[in-house]
């Protein structure tokens, strides 16, 4: 499937990505969002 991300179009899922997770219950919870960031940064190598 193809995603626009920002002003690119990426194909989903990915191996450089792989699977996105569901944050919707986090989102009253700003210190766990900046948490999966992190994380999710972190998989990536950046």
């Amino acid at each position: 499937m193809k995603v626009k991300f920002g002003h690119d179009v990426l194909e989903y899922p990915s191996e450089t990505f792989g699977q996105l997770r569901d944050s919707s219950a986090l989102l009253a919870d700003p210190a766990a969002l900046r948490m999966r960031m992190a994380e999710a940064r972190k998989a990536w190598g950046v």
